[in-house]
């Protein structure tokens, strides 16, 4: 899971030309969202991999971070991490379907 974070951070920095900055803070969101969602799968007995998450893993985390009482501003940053992030796999033809697609901002 994480060669396709770094995949993603790479592609941030050389297409994108984002900041050093940036990237540190979207290695920090997805690096969080990642461990959620590996604790998550284990404890379902399954596999953890992109693949495997779908939109209710996804509110899972975000409830997650609304109950450790995250900023909203906060909680905002990370899912707009997360939608790019699952944007890049799906373009990158990594998901067959975005698991974030129905998410509000």
């Amino acid at each position: 899971m994480q060669q396709e974070i770094d995949s993603f951070l790479s592609y941030l920095a050389l297409d994108k030309g984002f900041s050093a900055n940036t990237i540190a803070a979207y290695r920090n969101d997805l690096g969080q969202c990642r461990g959620f969602l590996k604790e998550e799968m284990a404890r379902q007995g399954r596999e953890p991999r992109w693949q495997a998450v779908d939109y209710g893993s996804l509110v899972s985390y975000f409830v997650h971070l609304k109950e450790k009482d995250y900023a909203t501003t906060t909680v905002a940053r990370k899912l707009a991490a997360a939608k790019s992030f699952f944007h890049f796999l799906r373009s990158e033809g990594i998901l067959e379907q975005d698991p974030s697609d129905n998410l509000a901002s």
